[in-house]
């Protein structure tokens, strides 16, 4: 067995587990010499962290990597420094050749004072690339997607897919707020003759730029956008203000506040220029992107010597090593990989392999746990989406939807999943209160996952008979979002005002 845990302490605990049970299972069978001899061999049982098992993997085979087999891994501040001296190291050799694309990076991301603008956008691009396989092919693959050449038009491309997808996204939320606001006016006579008008006229404005999107109309969503949304409240009295009208008409403001913010977020850097901006855009950020290409070659060259030189690798650097002694090659559109002699060596040791905490594992990883399975059929994954907390450590809980989503039920074949929804901690109130209330924010368009009846908790323990329901306390917080007839602020065509 190979089990893989994410942290030192869970794997030592997984380790005592197992020996626990073993003893006990000893102490109900002391004959068993099976059970015996599991007992001893528990202490040296594969149960270990990610790092531990790419370190054990890369020691062995460390003449095939051609390093030296007492290499020592730095630690945080050390990786910081030796990075730092290979770029500046860099830097100083492009700005010695005179380098048109780089010196153009340097003047876009950089302020005229320094260069530490760029520098500090290299580590950055740097950090992202260190979770990927093969991270030089990855950016290229990533540059193309700039590259005025490829054609296919403004649509076709995948960065701009993401920010129109995120404009949409913004918009239908708007709308779905401005129906609950039109069915508050209808239940209020005062409001609706006050305010009708204009929220009629703002959501159609609204489903106006939800159309143009559909309909792929790059130039009338961004005249809809600059003539803008919002009109104006001002001057527009509510007469017979009951009580009911007055909290009514605060939540209504309140709710087409959010809405003019989240709107007016949809910057005009990106979201008000045409089809040619953009392609001008393009004509001039791509030779920055081919400098950046150059940059990090020469940086991964001058990096790898350094730490050879000191005989120090990184935890990253300890990864890909473990990746180039499995893995031959990895095609980046189907997703399949080409296993190295060692991977199908090992493939057929390990008869299973447990994977914990899979929701914050990353491709590279991912990709080292196929290489040592059998085509997969041998992996078993643990993990909860809902429990991804390492997206700033480049996790890809995605990973673990995609398996997810081609599972089986138990009994209908492989891959199967089998969903842990027994909840042992808590009263089946809490739980009920935490389905509530989870089923209305997790949805895929938001967070990747639709709450549905296998991600809900179902009770697993007795609880003695009593009152568990929770208490919810709610604190409002008031803000200057506008004034008490719900804000002048005038129409917003122009520019976005000072709600960022």
């Amino acid at each position: 067995l190979l089990v893989v845990t994410f942290t030192v302490s869970a794997a030592a605990e997984m380790r005592s587990r197992i020996r626990d049970g073993l003893q006990k299972e000893l102490a109900a069978n002391p004959g068993s010499r099976h059970l015996q001899a599991q007992s001893i061999l528990t202490g040296r049982a594969k149960i270990c962290t990610i790092d531990s098992f790419c370190a054990d993997l890369v020691r062995s085979n460390f003449h095939a990597l051609g390093l030296s087999p007492d290499f020592r891994i730095a630690d945080g501040a050390e990786e910081e420094l030796l990075r730092r001296a290979a770029l500046t190291e860099v830097f100083e050799q492009f700005y010695a050749e005179e380098d048109a694309d780089f010196l153009e990076g340097v003047a876009q991301f950089s302020t005229q004072k320094n260069d530490e603008g760029y520098f500090q956008t290299v580590l950055s691009v740097l950090d992202w690339l260190d979770s990927l396989p093969y991270p030089l092919e990855q950016f290229s693959r990533f540059m193309e997607q700039w590259n005025p050449a490829s054609g296919g038009g403004l649509y076709s491309s995948p960065w701009f897919a993401e920010a129109a997808g995120h404009a949409r996204r913004v918009l239908s939320r708007a709308l779905r707020c401005y129906e609950r606001i039109e069915a508050a006016l209808q239940d209020d006579q005062s409001l609706q003759a006050a305010w009708g008008d204009v929220f009629a006229a703002e959501k159609a404005a609204l489903s106006a730029l939800v159309a143009h999107m559909d309909a792929q109309d790059w130039e009338g969503f961004t005249a809809g956008l600059k003539r803008g949304v919002f009109g104006s409240l001002a001057g527009r009295r509510v007469k017979a203000e009951s009580s009911e009208t007055l909290v009514r008409k605060a939540w209504i403001q309140e709710l087409r506040d959010q809405c003019r913010k989240d709107v007016r977020r949809l910057h005009p850097g990106v979201y008000w220029g045409t089809q040619a901006d953009f392609s001008q855009d393009l004509e001039r950020f791509y030779p920055v992107l081919r400098g950046l290409m150059r940059v990090l070659k020469a940086f991964y060259a001058r990096d790898w010597e350094l730490k050879r030189a000191r005989n120090t690798l990184t935890f990253s650097d300890i990864t890909h090593c473990a990746l180039r002694l499995l893995v031959d090659g990895y095609d980046w559109d189907s997703g399949e990989l080409r296993r190295t002699a060692l991977a199908r060596e090992l493939a057929q040791e390990l008869d299973e392999i447990y994977i914990d905490e899979f929701q914050d594992t990353n491709l590279s990883q991912n990709l080292l746990f196929e290489a040592v399975s059998r085509v997969g059929e041998n992996l078993f994954c643990v993990g909860d989406v809902k429990q991804s907390i390492y997206r700033f450590r480049r996790a890809m809980p995605e990973l673990f939807m995609q398996k997810l989503a081609g599972a089986r039920a138990v009994g209908e074949g492989f891959p199967a999943a089998v969903h842990l929804s027994q909840n042992f901690r808590s009263a089946e109130g809490v739980l009920t209160f935490a389905n509530s209330f989870f089923e209305r924010l997790m949805r895929a368009d938001a967070c990747g996952l639709d709450y549905d009846a296998d991600q809900r908790l179902y009770p697993g323990a007795p609880y003695p008979d009593g009152d568990y329901d929770p208490e919810l306390h709610l604190i409002e917080l008031y803000g200057s979002a506008g004034d008490a007839d719900g804000g002048d602020g005038g129409q917003d065509g122009a520019a976005p005002d000072g709600d960022e």
